[in-house]
């Protein structure tokens, strides 16, 4: 029962202690999404679609049947003897055609490809819309650890304020103190208490944003891991799936050209013929009640001749329309990231003053601690200089995590690969 316990304890301690990172997120939102399911789907149809492709080379069995009259039929009589038969006859005719193809002038692979292609269109689609998934749990993950960093920071300023009015209070009861001064304090207390209640409530919104898409609890208790600055991404080329997904377009189009061509060729197969009917028919001095031939076939369907230019046509400036919307893509894409790097750059910049501004604030609030007790300063200017520090330590934590967000931001302008 011990181990028992002692185990329970120990996963308890791992679930409290776990983090959620972005790649963690990413990932269970990914799979959480309900256009995950058209991609079994596509790969369904595509299967589909290639078996009837190859079905292609499977024997064609045509059967034909015919009851009626039949009139014009040729009367062969010979002196001597009599014809039993009529021009002008009941007749059951039966017909069987058996057609095994043995080159179909490349049409079925040609099909076969244009299924594989038009599949990997409608999934690289999906794509494109994971990528926009993407954009948005970063950025509900970064909103997050923006308002975690304001509350540690409250809660910091909480503490100092608590500690000020402890020392407040000593020296107000042996007389050393004003009453004013103490509720200054208490009142810089509760404003931090009321800043507190806005910031979990935000969070508590953000938090319900992101559990519902990662379709995992999110709560007080949840850790965000700060994800790491990774400057490798600023000498990485343009690489977006909405690229790939011209590419596999151009590519369909070009299998629609090849099926063009095969329309056209000619076809090889091996055909049998049977002909049967009843009653028989007599022919010169035999009759005859059944008709077989085998051997190869040749057909050559030329009707595709008459449109093929037009249609090739038609392909050709589909792809040159899709060679278009990619040099757009890539023209709009390359000002965003140029606008994102001037962003990086910023932040950058303004984070290696953010230390010292603190450090220089933190000094100023502690001479105005030994101020305020030498009786040299007033409550006023002792609490504007604490909220001076806290306001630039918040100054310092935001334009982090806008330094982070512009470096992940900057991660999907260019292809998140």
């Amino acid at each position: 029962m011990k181990k028992i316990i002692l185990i329970i304890s120990i996963l308890i301690s791992c679930c409290a202690n776990a983090q959620l990172s972005l790649d963690s997120c990413q990932s269970k939102a990914r799979r959480n999404f309900p256009l995950i399911h058209q991609l079994d789907l596509i790969e369904k149809t595509k299967e589909l679609n290639v078996s009837n492709a190859v079905r292609g080379y499977l024997p064609k069995l045509n059967i034909l049947g015919i009851a009626g009259y039949v009139d014009g039929l040729p009367d062969f009589t010979i002196p001597g003897m009599t014809s039993s038969s009529g021009n002008d006859q009941f007749k059951l005719i039966g017909i069987v055609q058996l057609n095994q193809p043995i080159w179909d002038g490349g049409y079925s692979r040609a099909q076969k490809i244009s299924a594989e292609t038009n599949a990997e269109v409608e999934k690289q689609q999906i794509e494109v819309q994971f990528h926009q998934l993407k954009e948005r749990v970063n950025q509900i993950f970064f909103g997050l650890l923006m308002i975690d960093e304001q509350l540690t920071l409250q809660n910091l300023l909480n503490d100092n304020l608590n500690k000020t009015l402890e020392n407040l209070n000593v020296a107000y009861s042996q007389g050393a103190a004003k009453s004013a001064d103490l509720d200054m304090i208490k009142v810089e207390i509760l404003q931090v208490q009321q800043q507190k209640v806005t910031l979990q409530s935000q969070r508590k919104t953000y938090a319900g944003m992101l559990s519902y898409m990662i379709n995992e609890p999110v709560d007080d208790n949840t850790k965000l891991q700060t994800p790491e600055i990774d400057t490798t991404v600023l000498y990485q080329e343009i690489h977006r799936v909405e690229q790939d997904l011209y590419q596999k377009q151009i590519d369909f189009f070009q299998a629609q050209n090849k099926l063009l061509n095969a329309q056209i060729m000619p076809k090889v197969g091996l055909m049998g013929f049977a002909v049967g009917l009843t009653p028989e028919m007599d022919v010169v001095t035999s009759s005859i009640n059944h008709l077989l031939i085998a051997g190869v076939s040749l057909s050559w369907n030329i009707d595709g001749l008459y449109t093929r230019g037009n249609d090739k046509n038609v392909i050709k400036t589909n792809i040159e329309k899709i060679q278009n919307q990619n040099d757009v893509f890539i023209y709009n894409t390359t000002l965003q990231q140029s606008q994102q790097k001037s962003d990086i750059d910023k932040w950058k910049g303004l984070l290696i003053t953010d230390e010292e501004v603190v450090a220089l604030r933190e000094n100023i609030r502690k001479t105005s601690e030994v101020k305020y007790e030498n009786g040299v300063y007033t409550m006023t200017d002792l609490i504007r200089d604490m909220n001076a520090e806290t306001l630039a330590r918040q100054t310092m934590a935001i334009h982090k995590m806008e330094y982070l967000m512009s470096l992940y931001n900057y991660k999907l302008v260019i292809g998140d690969k």
